[in-house]
């Protein structure tokens, strides 16, 4: 709107300077050459005007990206504060001070002269078992989630040994999946970038043209889900952009 406005009035200045001196002129020469050099400044503001208005442009677009970079390095941050929550949780400190508790306990009743108790090992927790496609490796851990109506939260972070450009991958779960996300740590500008989940909520696909998926990133897809959801293949697929 300020590039029009400027541009308005340059013409206007020049039509009144062109029209002033017309008028006060009465060879028919100057009078020509007035309105040669009126037309010639109305090109040269009209000029003005479309390079002041790409200039305009570029500016915008430039603030928008910058704009979605920001909002995606903060939606990245709150995914992976999400995962960091349940990493250490109020439990882990009472097993961890249990567990202290009984050491001193027993070297007590060893100073004493007393038998140490034998202790049975528990039995060993069985662990996400990670997915493997073809130059990546898959590890999940469980995240917070921030909606109320689906509880779960599960990140998928992938690794490859490869330079991936374009990337295009589909995750499929054993649950349904109420939302989910991707993104490259660190990265907050994405091109060509498109996701989609299948109808029946159990497959999630992405594809962006950058950046490239290097050995030296990570990739997170973050899901949300009303159940316990966890991976059960990826796989390469055609860019959907």
């Amino acid at each position: 709107m300020l590039t029009l406005t400027i541009t308005l009035l340059g013409i206007l200045t020049i039509g009144m300077a062109v029209y002033g001196g017309y008028l006060t002129s009465n060879d028919p020469r100057h009078q020509k050459w007035f309105i040669r050099l009126g037309i010639l400044g109305a090109l040269l503001v009209c000029a003005q005007g479309y390079y002041l208005h790409r200039d305009d442009e570029e500016k915008s677009k430039t603030m928008a990206d910058l704009q979605a970079s920001v909002k995606n390095l903060q939606s990245q941050t709150v995914s992976l504060m999400n995962a960091i929550q349940l990493q250490a949780t109020l439990g882990d400190f009472k097993h961890l001070e249990s567990v202290i508790g009984d050491g001193f306990t027993n070297l007590e009743e060893v100073m004493r002269g007393a038998k140490r108790p034998q202790i049975s090992p528990s039995p060993p927790t069985k662990p996400l078992e990670p997915a493997v496609v073809e130059h990546i490796r898959i590890v999940q851990r469980r995240a917070a989630s921030s909606d109320p109506n689906a509880p779960y939260g599960l990140q998928v972070v992938m690794q490859t040994d490869v330079t991936i450009q374009p990337v295009a991958f589909e995750v499929q779960f054993d649950q349904e999946v109420s939302d989910a996300n991707v993104f490259i740590v660190g990265e907050g500008v994405y091109t060509m970038k498109g996701t989609e989940i299948s109808n029946d909520r159990r497959v999630f696909r992405f594809s962006f043209h950058s950046p490239a998926f290097t050995p030296n990133s990570s990739l997170v897809v973050a899901v949300q889900s009303k159940y316990d959801v966890r991976v059960v293949k990826i796989a390469k697929i055609q860019p959907i952009f």
